[in-house]
């Protein structure tokens, strides 16, 4: 072994030369320092470690300095764009967020106008292109055997993308681009003109912005607009600020209400608004025992229990599975003559009480194995003997109805002898039922109808009870089945805490609305609340009976309220008709009885008995707020959103945070928390379905007579261009002006620091101020010219003229035999 001084290095196992590079070397830590020898005139590049020089320096003259700056200059631009593809591919943002460099633009004129000579452009997003070939051969003998085979290109692309230009220090474009973007207002464009960004303070452009912008309003009283696409500019001359907007609108306002972590929302309906093609009876004999059980609530007087019903209805669904033939009549199970649409139907042979059964009559002669009830292109034989049975009033015939299922395409009150369906029934729907029943005490099964289980095999028609046809008739019994006492509030998970129902009367001679009957000439009618009349008061808080009512809506769950599905229920069939008919015995008092809403389509009441339909359901209901108030809402525009409290208007970020994303809106002061006082939420929602172009333009002009005195006044329209000159009623376009003024006063008050300290008897130097501010608005309502007929807006009930019926000649399930052949 070789012998080593103690006082030698030792060779290196792998020597290497220093400024040796490579990918198997470490980089060198490069922190060179340049000192400028002004005795000598030279220029020194140190290189250090720390405060550690580690080689000799570098001396350079000017000229050669000059060189090694532009040399090095020029290597790391071009290191850096190679690093920026090499960071774009590892995908790493640092390193390639310089990939585009600033352009600079050599003139005199641009500089002036831009306040700067550069133009820097940030642009992020992605491009996804798709590209397949699809390739698709049919055997279909009609077709000859070229075209039988298809190739086509299949090319789709998604482009997410977002710009932001700064063109000198005045003007700024940013865009958000995204073509899987669901609505339009998702993509926004927006460019400001800034002249004030660079020497020109005194100027009186003070900004422009084109595109997506917003209009604030400094009078509190008229509300902006956060979401508008147009023009907006501001102007100062001298003391006066102009600020004008000219823009569409494309957000609608509304409010919501909360109290105690309670969101509060507010309802209207008229007497008509009940909830049509939805609930209906399953026989007459439910009808007409439907008040009498109902007479003791809570409980429910009923000694029937169904135990087993099928639904079914007109397969528009053209589903396969749970399809039955059937034949539905009308007068099946009814035992009184008066029921009977038919009065050539005879045969009765009720039961006690009447109930509902199919040997009730004789048309349940038809309902034998191998008759021609039981063939679908028979049936109308099966009626020889009966008189006229029309299709449609009588009975309906449906080629493979579906069977809806229960708790899923509706509900059942097996008491009351009802369902519920879960959506409303369409125009020439057909429903139908057959059920079982037991009455209380005895075991005997009563039958209505024939179900799918008694045997009779497919494509055998199965004969049930026919509760809506196809043709809408009101002069037959069977439009009676339809009920028409349920109101849907459009709520979900009602609660009886913070719950609260009138019901109103619209008087004639006072113009308001009341709870009572105020006029009426019956004994004791005047006295009693409209609640307590209709048999909505009749109880306490606990549910017990209270002579007179306790002033509150009745909340029985199942009964009066269905607090999942957001409904009420009048405990009488027909609470504004017969129900009231009977109580009113004054001849003067026929003016409150409204029978029409029982004797005619919905539509045909609203539009022809307008005059009658006075009876008015108010209320609001409270729904859960612990994880904020829910503005029904999403994508909120920022900053369109204004909570108030008792009149004072609420900071963001102190009182309260806005989740404008989800549109939810979290009160973090805990004061507010407990204070139990009602908070008021406006905002600005993106209409997201709507086709209504709305036309906006504000100006609003504030004049500062001193630093403490300042006035204004503001000016907003919002027009609404109608699609055609003819309008319906209800949907009136509106061209709205607001006229506003408002002014300040700000003052420092040292006489009431003062004044403060003279009745306290302290000493304190805070200073106090003296504030006090106005703002008055005026609304001038109008609409377009456009609907204007003879000078004056007009809308229209219904137009009979574009009235149209389509009829599909491909469905089969519509043709029927014009007559016997």
């Amino acid at each position: 072994m070789a012998q080593i001084d103690n006082d030698s290095i030792p060779p290196l196992p792998y020597p290497f030369e220093n400024g040796q590079d490579g990918s198997l070397y470490l980089s060198d830590y490069d922190n060179y320092e340049v000192v400028y020898d002004a005795v000598n005139d030279r220029y020194l590049v140190v290189s250090k470690i720390g405060d550690f020089q580690v080689s000799y320096p570098i001396v350079m003259t000017q000229e050669e300095y000059v060189r090694y700056r532009m040399q090095k200059e020029m290597h790391d631009y071009y290191k850096g764009k190679v690093n920026a593809l090499k960071g774009q591919r590892n995908n790493r943002g640092e390193e390639q967020k310089d990939l585009l460099p600033k352009y600079y633009v050599k003139s005199n004129l641009f500089e002036s106008i831009f306040g700067g000579n550069a133009i820097e452009l940030d642009m992020q997003g992605n491009i996804e292109v798709r590209m397949g070939l699809l390739y698709q051969k049919v055997d279909n003998p009609q077709l000859n055997e070229t075209n039988r085979a298809t190739t086509i290109f299949d090319f789709d692309q998604n482009i997410g993308a977002s710009i932001t230009a700064k063109v000198g220090e005045r003007l700024k474009v940013a865009a958000n681009y995204d073509t899987q973007s669901t609505f339009d207002f998702q993509n926004i464009v927006k460019l400001e003109f800034d002249p004030n960004a660079k020497f020109d303070d005194d100027g009186i452009i003070k900004k422009i912005e084109v595109g997506n912008v917003s209009m604030p309003m400094r009078n509190s009283l008229i509300k902006g607009a956060q979401n508008l696409f147009g023009f907006r500019t501001e102007l100062q001359f001298g003391r006066t600020t102009i600020s004008t907007a000219l823009a569409k609108q494309q957000s609608q306002s509304k409010s919501v209400i909360a109290q105690g972590g309670s969101i509060i929302e507010e309802f209207e309906l008229k007497a008509s608004d009940y909830e049509a093609n939805k609930h209906f009876f399953l026989s007459q004999y439910f009808k007409d025992n439907f008040d009498e059980s109902l007479v003791n609530l809570p409980l429910v007087s009923s000694n029937v229990q169904i135990t087993n019903i099928e639904v079914w209805v007109t397969n528009t669904k053209n589903e396969t599975e749970n399809v039955r033939n059937i034949v539905a009549l009308a007068d099946l199970g009814e035992s009184i003559q008066s029921n009977l649409g038919n009065p050539s139907i005879g045969g009765l042979t009720p039961l006690p009480d009447f109930i509902p059964y199919n040997d009730a009559n004789a048309i349940s002669d038809i309902m034998v194995a191998g008759g021609p009830v039981r063939n679908i292109s028979t049936v109308p034989n099966a009626f020889t003997g009966f008189g006229t049975m029309s299709q449609g009033r009588d009975y309906s015939v449906l080629e493979n109805a579906r069977r809806l299922i229960e708790n899923v395409d509706f509900f059942i009150n097996r008491q009351l002898g009802y369902i519920s369906l879960t959506r409303s029934l369409n125009d020439s729907e057909v429903l139908a039922v057959a059920y079982e029943y037991t009455i209380n005490g005895s075991s005997t099964v009563y039958k209505v109808g024939e179900l799918s289980s008694d045997g009779i095999i497919a494509p055998d028609n199965l004969v049930v009870k026919l509760l809506r046809s196809e043709l809408v008739i009101t002069d037959i019994p069977m439009w009676d089945l339809m009920m028409k006492n349920i109101y849907n509030l459009n709520a979900f998970q009602l609660q009886q805490e913070g719950f609260r129902l009138e019901l109103l009367y619209a008087n004639d001679d006072t113009g308001v609305p009341l709870n009572t009957l105020q006029n009426a000439e019956t004994p004791g009618v005047a006295e009693k609340t409209l609640l307590n009349m209709f048999y909505l008061d009749r109880l306490d808080y606990n549910q017990n009976l209270l002579d007179g009512g306790d002033g509150y809506f009745d909340f029985v769950t199942g009964i009066t309220v269905f607090p999942d599905k957001g409904m009420i229920m009048f405990p009488k069939v027909e609470p504004f008709g017969e129900y009231i008919d009977n109580i009113l015995t004054a001849p003067n008092d026929d003016v409150y009885i409204f029978n029409e809403l029982y004797e005619y389509t919905q539509t045909e009441v609203k539009n022809t008995y307008q005059n009658k339909d006075k009876y008015e359901i108010k209320g609001y209901f409270k729904s859960d707020g612990s994880q904020g108030i829910a503005l029904g809402a999403f994508n909120i525009p920022p900053g369109s959103v204004t909570v108030s409290s008792g009149g004072r208007v609420l900071v963001e970020g102190v009182d309260y945070v806005v989740n404008y994303q989800i549109g939810r809106v979290k009160i973090i002061n805990p004061s507010l928390e407990s204070s139990n006082a009602p908070i008021e939420v406006s905002l600005e929602q993106n209409a997201i379905f709507s086709q209504q172009r709305r036309s906006f333009f504000g100006i609003d002009v504030e004049h500062k007579f001193s630093d403490h005195l300042v006035a204004g006044v503001s000016y907003l329209r919002l027009s609404e261009q109608p699609f055609t000159n003819k309008v319906y009623y209800g949907q009136e376009p509106i061209q709205n002006n607001i006229f506003g003024f408002n002014a300040g006063y700000n003052n420092s008050a040292p006489f009431l620091t003062k004044l403060a300290n003279s009745i306290t008897f302290g000493q304190t130097d805070a200073e106090s101020n003296f504030s006090v501010k106005g703002d008055v608005a005026y609304l001038l309502p109008g609409t377009p010219k456009a609907i204007d007929i003879n000078g004056s807006a007009a809308s229209y009930i219904d137009d009979f003229e574009g009235s149209q019926m389509p009829i599909d000649l491909k469905n089969q399930q519509q043709w029927y035999l014009a007559s016997t052949p």
